[in-house]
């Protein structure tokens, strides 16, 4: 079909090498990984299964630093132009809410569940799959009175209905490892207000309740 007899993928993204293999795994498991959590971008990996499916040809991807080559920084290039001019809508993207953390340097990682109540303030959302929500935000840490890490976890269409961009809750964590997930808002604090007292609220301050 392609008049070729191998097909050469070279890219410079481990999340790439390191899961692509998984991916037909993910689809039969309704795109969540073997802990049960909502994949991302799998709209994109819905094409690249269909893609593969209809090549007759061996496929094979192999990992390259990027910019390392002459080639390499060419097709950085074309890729950043395409990114800037699209020829197409992309209408399998779905952006979420975006907003600043308080704490610098650094991205996100994976919040490590512990079956705790934990004060966070939310700074992006998005939608993963149907209805899963992918919660972004930055922990306190009660010790330092201060935002000590950004962290994600994820939660349903009801909960994720109530938490917004900019503002500070109380909210109750599972406590299964694998999840991370965010049962719960325990009530609403006041961002500014943290530190100056256990949960952030300075006298004759009250926060709204939000209970599940």
């Amino acid at each position: 079909m392609l008049g070729v007899q191998r097909v050469l993928i070279v890219t410079d993204s481990l999340y790439i090498i390191n899961n692509f293999k998984r991916a037909a795994t993910w689809r039969a498991n309704s795109w969540c990984n073997a802990s049960g959590r909502p994949l991302e971008n799998s709209d994109l990996w819905k094409r690249f299964l269909s893609a593969q499916a209809k090549v007759k040809v061996r496929t094979d991807i192999v990992w390259k630093i990027g910019k390392s080559s002459s080639t390499l920084k060419m097709v950085d290039r074309a890729a950043k132009d395409a990114g800037k001019s699209p020829q197409s809508v992309d209408r399998g993207f779905r952006g979420g809410k975006v907003g600043r953390s308080k704490v610098v340097g650094g991205s996100a990682s994976l919040y490590v569940a512990r079956g705790r109540d934990e004060t966070i303030r939310i700074y992006r959302s998005a939608l993963i799959g149907r209805t899963g929500h992918k919660i972004t935000f930055d922990l306190y840490d009660e010790g330092s009175a201060s935002y000590s890490q950004k962290c994600f976890a994820y939660t349903d269409a009801h909960v994720a209905s109530q938490l917004h961009r900019q503002h500070c809750y109380r909210v109750s964590f599972c406590n299964d490892p694998k999840h991370r997930i965010i049962l719960s808002i325990l009530e609403e604090v006041a961002c500014g207000a943290i530190g100056a007292s256990r949960l952030g609220r300075p006298e004759g301050e009250h926060s709204r309740s939000i209970l599940h």
